[in-house]
Order: C-alpha cells, then sequence, then structure tokens
C-alpha cells in the first residue's frame, strides 16, 4: 500500500514544531544595549558621524528601528539605519551640529529575534562641543581644619572635573612656604611635601578662582583651608618586659639574668614617626640588635643576637637608661673544670693534671683523658665540635686519639669525680708512645668549642705539663 506525501507531512510536523520550541527555549534571556557610541561627554562634532548601540543578541531589526530615537535639543531628528549583525546604526540626513545636546533614546518595545523585549527603557546622553560649566571643588583629605600629627602629611584635593595643570600650579599657594610636589589623578589633585611641616604653625592653602579646567572655564570662587600642627609632646615608655623570665624592666636598675639572645617587648602610650623610631634605642657596648614594630606604632619587640656573657650593657630608651647583665643560664658558656689523665686504660686510677705538673711515667700503650666542663644547663657539650677543637702538642709523647665518649651515666675506668648536672664530661682514648726524652706537652682547646646551645668557651684554653 502506498503512503501518501500528506501522510508523511503529518507525521513530521510534530518534529519540526519541537525543534523551533528548542530553539526559543535556548534563548529566554532578556537582550540589553552592551555598548554605545560615541559615548557620554563631550565630543567633536566634526568628528561624529553616526551613533551606534550593541545589543548582547541578534535583535528584530523592524520592531528595534521603530523603538529607536535620537533628539538634538529635544527635537527628534530623521535619519537611516545600518546593521552588522549585534550592532545597530544610526546615521541623520543631516548630519551632527557643534554645541548641540543629543539624546538616545530604546523603548522596551525592542526585541530580539526570539520575542525577547528590552526590560526597561534605555537612553543616554552626549554634547558635540566644548565643556561650558566651571569645575568646582568637592573635598579636601585631611579635611579642613584638621590636626596634622604626621609632618610628612600628604593632601588629597577633589574637584568636578580634570583640571588644566599649568593653571592649578598658578592658582595654588601655601603659607608659610613649604617645598612640595603635585600628582595628577585624573579629578584629584595629591600635595606630596617634600619637608617637615613645622610644630606650632598653622599652615594656609589657597586655590583661588583663577583655576580652569583644559577647557578654560575658571572656578567661580577662591577654596581655602587651614591645617593646624600641633607641637608634639614627647613620647613616653610605658612599660618593659624581658621575654625570657617575664620580668619587668625599670630604669636605673641593674636586671641580671639576661640572656644572650633575649628579647624585650615595651609599649609607648602614643605612635612614634619614622625618625623617633630609628633613634629610639642606644645600646653600650655596641652590640647587633632588631625591632620590630605593630602597625600601630606603639608595641615594639627588641631582639638581641649575640650579647656576650657577664657583660654590663647600657640600654637608653627615650632618655631612660636600663642595666642589664648578661648570665642567665641558658647562655652559660662551656668552662674546663678539670683535666684528668690515666696512664694505663686497663687500670685505671686517673690523676686530675695542673698547669706545669708531670706527666708522670708511661709504661702502656693505651691511655685516656678526662675533660670535665661546667656548661648550661639546658645544653650540651657538642661532641663533635670538641674533636673540632682539641689539640695536643708534643715532642716527647706521641698522642693519637682513638675514640671520643660523652659520660651519660658510667664510664670504666670511674672517673675521677661524676658529673653533676651542670656539668658534662668527655672521655679522650689514646694511642700512647713515650720517647723518654723530657720535654713539654701541651693540651688546647680552641673558641670553637660550643654546646648545643650554640655558646662558646669565652677564651680558648690551654694547660701545658712538663714530662721529665
Amino acid at each position: 500500500m502506498k503512503r501518501s506525501p500528506l501522510l508523511y507531512l503529518m507525521l513530521c510536523l510534530p518534529f519540526f514544531t519541537n525543534c523551533r520550541f528548542m530553539e526559543e527555549f535556548r534563548h529566554m534571556d532578556t537582550p540589553v544595549v552592551e555598548a554605545w557610541f560615541p559615548g557620554e561627554g563631550f565630543q567633536d562634532g566634526t568628528q561624529v558621524q553616526e551613533v551606534s548601540l550593541i545589543f548582547s543578541t541578534k535583535m528584530d531589526r523592524n520592531l528595534s528601528e521603530k523603538a529607536f530615537s535620537l533628539t538634538e535639543d529635544a527635537l527628534e531628528i530623521q535619519g537611516f539605519f545600518t546593521w552588522d549583525e549585534k550592532k545597530m546604526r544610526f546615521r541623520p540626513y543631516l548630519g551632527f551640529q557643534e554645541n548641540k545636546s543629543y539624546r538616545l533614546n530604546l523603548q522596551d518595545t525592542a526585541e530580539d529575534r526570539y520575542g525577547n523585549s528590552l526590560p526597561h527603557e534605555w537612553s543616554a546622553n552626549f554634547f558635540t562641543g566644548e565643556d561650558q560649566d566651571p569645575p568646582f571643588f568637592i573635598s579636601a583629605f585631611p579635611t579642613d581644619s584638621s590636626n596634622i600629627t604626621d609632618l610628612r602629611q600628604e593632601f588629597t584635593l577633589e574637584f568636578s572635573e580634570p583640571l588644566d595643570q599649568q593653571s592649578f600650579i598658578e592658582a595654588f599657594s601655601i603659607s608659610p612656604n613649604l617645598k612640595f610636589y603635585l600628582q595628577w589623578m585624573d579629578t584629584s589633585v595629591i600635595f606630596h611635601p617634600l619637608e617637615d611641616f613645622k610644630p606650632g604653625e598653622i599652615y594656609d592653602m589657597t586655590i583661588s578662582k583663577s583655576l580652569m579646567d583644559p577647557w578654560g572655564n575658571p572656578m567661580d570662587r577662591d577654596v581655602n583651608l587651614s591645617y593646624k600642627v600641633p607641637v608634639r609632646e614627647d613620647p613616653v615608655l610605658e612599660y618593659l618586659l624581658l621575654t625570657s623570665s617575664g620580668t619587668p624592666l625599670l630604669p636605673g636598675e641593674i636586671h641580671p639574668g639576661v640572656e644572650k639572645d633575649d628579647e624585650i617587648t615595651g609599649h609607648m602610650d602614643k605612635p612614634l614617626n619614622e625618625e623617633e623610631r630609628l633613634n629610639f634605642i642606644n645600646l653600650l657596648p655596641d652590640s647587633p640588635y632588631n625591632v620590630t614594630w605593630d602597625s600601630n606604632c606603639q608595641d615594639f619587640t627588641l631582639r638581641f643576637e649575640s650579647l656576650h656573657w657577664e657583660y654590663d650593657y647600657e640600654m637608653t630608651i627615650m632618655d631612660e637608661k636600663f642595666l642589664l647583665l648578661v648570665n642567665g643560664e641558658k647562655s652559660r658558656p662551656p668552662e674546663v673544670l678539670s683535666l684528668s689523665f690515666c696512664a694505663d686504660s686497663a687500670t685505671g686510677n686517673p690523676q686530675i693534671l695542673s698547669l706545669n705538673s708531670a706527666l708522670g711515667a708511661i709504661d702502656s700503650s693505651t691511655a685516656f683523658l678526662d675533660f670535665l666542663f661546667s656548661r648550661s644547663p639546658a645544653g650540651e657539650i657538642s661532641q663533635f665540635a670538641f674533636m673540632d677543637a682539641f689539640g695536643i702538642d708534643s715532642s716527647v709523647v706521641s698522642f693519637v686519639p682513638t675514640e671520643y665518649e660523652l659520660y651519660h651515666g658510667t664510664l670504666n675506668p670511674e672517673p675521677v669525680r661524676i658529673p653533676a648536672s651542670n656539668e658534662s664530661l668527655i672521655r679522650i682514648h689514646l694511642d700512647i708512645v713515650d720517647s723518654g726524652l723530657p720535654g713539654v706537652i701541651t693540651f688546647s682547646l680552641s673558641e670553637s668549642l660550643t654546646d648545643t646551645l650554640g655558646n662558646p668557651l669565652v677564651d680558648p684554653w690551654t694547660m701545658t705539663v712538663n714530662q721529665p
């Protein structure tokens, strides 16, 4: 049985209807004017040939043209339209005239190709000619009659429109005289002083009405601003606190227990300016430190880097003197308390050596030395630092270190004295050969010896003994 063409058409009709519905469903957004030309403000009438609107989507050209109008000084003018995709152009038959006000208007009856209307009526204005409105002063920051506490305070002067720069330079004055430079920012001028305002003075700024905009329109009145620079009272130090102990620091008193890398925190009763912060602290004898300030320039932290053990430091802040004694336990340097020698590692019986004492007969090939140190309770002698710092100078007895041991509760043979909690003992095992000749032996430790807190020997250490 043959099917007629009419039957095929009836079967396909729902399909075509559905496709059109889907197409319209995908374009339900309302159209808007995204841009227009020549733009707001003042335009050169000899350069403007047409106006144009750019839409967010392709428009129904007929409805859009009917919804559009252009007026010249409130009178509608005629012209013709051209289109380029989403851009609609309108060119008046008689062109544009100088010194005329033009208004573009598009009613909300304008629709896109899918029947979506403009959400609301749209309009814009421009003027073909020069600006005839005079500029006027809007505001100053800081505001008029303010007190100026920053001796290099900048001022921002805001106007209704851009200015002729040369006319501003001629119209502006400040008394008493002050060196400055000007920065131009669209409709504002920023005044930057090149020298300090003087405390106790009143500064008067004047902008005369000779100030003009780029089109030669002058202001209609002078602008007068006045600022007082009060005499600044000296800042007062309200408190100082030693961080390591939490101890308040008082002027004129000696404060012991300071660590070599201690911190001090303090608070001023008012913010300090840059010059005051630069000359804030004096430390004698001189030693490295740094000071950091919080954002309000009142709270500060002073950090020492390497104060010397048992030094007295005089710290001056705002004419107040504080005396600091560096003898905090964490900064206590290692110190050699004794050196013991055992001529025979097998039998033991080490003896404490003293300067120029006799080492005695050596009948064994192995011996040991015991160094006993005092140190910070919070640290320990660094074994590797000891190995680098230790030296023996001898022309009569050959000493070859074979092993280093740090006392941790037991050593065999036992040392002359068990180290206390703030002491360390290091044993050096030696291979030894005695030439049998008399001479001098020198044991030494260089300043490179440090504990685990970084505290070094105060001075190099040596001990000389005799070999009869």
